[in-house]
């Protein structure tokens, strides 16, 4: 089992085509991360501490659009399961 370091962006990977962000919310809001991971199945990690994270965001625009697409989307699903929620409390 692996600590995962605070201060540090994962990429998580059961295959190559199934890849999972771990951590990046907390370095985008300079905080220790809100949640812990447990695979259940063997994964490959890939660490990249925040300074290096910046810097690669810097001198990758691609890297830098997937990361705000990702954080959209997570935005976009949280908005909606709130809004799921409010409606369910408004039928009782």
């Amino acid at each position: 089992m692996a600590k995962l370091l605070d201060r540090s962006i994962y990429l998580a990977s059961r295959s190559p085509r199934r890849r999972e962000l771990l951590g990046h919310i907390a370095l985008f809001r300079n905080a220790p991360r809100s949640a812990t991971a447990i695979a259940a199945d063997a994964v490959t990690l890939m660490v990249i501490p925040a300074n290096r994270l910046d810097h690669l965001v810097r001198a990758n625009p691609a890297l830098a659009l997937a990361l705000i697409r990702e954080l959209a989307t997570m935005l976009l699903a949280a908005e909606d399961r709130l809004r799921e929620g409010e409606e369910r409390q408004g039928k009782k």
